[in-house]
């Protein structure tokens, strides 16, 4: 039977190959193998147009060395809200847009194939022919990779957002639900960074307990506490300074 993939998944594809020349594509598939013609698949040309099947779904490899990270191509689709989605698995998650699926919501996913080596996208059959490019920040502010010290703005805050929520489970980021600044995000953006200052924040209050209980009102607990925190961080930066220089100049002493 003749068969061909959704012009809106090719339109994806091409994006992605631009975007990404040197992406792996070990994992993307169009149509399905014989197990999933046994069974009700979207890799199946079930959805006919003028006598021909049109598969309307398709893989894509994760490759995030080469800038398919699955996890955020799969948000940026979803915050999209691209009309021609129909649903999508990536890394143990489903989002499914149809109603009486939590619309546009990540939940666990419970088939056979938690697709972590690939994501899967299913796009709806009535403008699954839809070739409009697909508008993703990924493909408009595609760039060369920065200096060291030519590092942009969204730049960073791309980092910062795919530290605090790597592998889109918020679980992992304690104190998820506090609404956070860039700034605050930059400073906090891993589990031992709410950890450490929910730690620094305990040993302060122990402290001024101890300081009132001992010699009174009178103790200015603040200032010792501010020094102890200046001290802390002096050391810090200093042994950052040193494993630099001993990283830089390796185990011979040469630069």
């Amino acid at each position: 039977m003749a068969w061909r993939v959704a012009r809106s998944l090719e339109t994806l594809s091409e994006q992605f190959n631009t975007a990404f020349p040197d992406r792996s594509t070990a994992s993307d598939g169009g149509i399905g193998d014989a197990a999933h013609a046994s069974r009700s698949s979207d890799h199946n040309p079930w959805h006919k147009v003028d006598g021909i099947g049109v598969v309307t779904a398709r893989d894509f490899t994760h490759d995030p060395a080469h800038g398919m990270d699955i996890d955020r191509l799969t948000d940026e689709l979803a915050a999209s809200r691209d009309p021609r989605i129909k649903y999508m698995i990536a890394n143990g998650l489903i989002m499914d847009t149809r109603s009486g699926y939590s619309p546009w919501k990540w939940v666990p996913y419970r088939g056979a194939n938690p697709h972590r080596k690939h994501f899967h996208i299913s796009v709806n059959p009535h403008n699954c022919d839809d070739d409009t490019p697909w508008n993703l920040p990924s493909f408009t502010n595609t760039a060369p990779n920065n200096q060291e010290d030519d590092v942009s703005y969204d730049d960073a805050k791309r980092a910062i957002v795919d530290v605090l929520w790597r592998e889109r489970h918020p679980s992992r980021v304690r104190g998820s639900d506090v609404k956070l600044s860039l700034a605050d995000a930059a400073l906090n953006g891993d589990l031992y960074g709410f950890e450490n200052r929910a730690m620094l924040a305990a040993q302060a209050e122990t402290i001024r307990t101890l300081a009132a209980a001992v010699t009174g009102s009178d103790f200015n607990a603040d200032e010792l506490i501010k020094r102890i925190d200046d001290t802390v961080r002096n050391t810090i930066a200093d042994a950052t300074v040193n494993v630099d220089v001993n990283v830089a100049r390796g185990a011979d002493g040469n630069v």
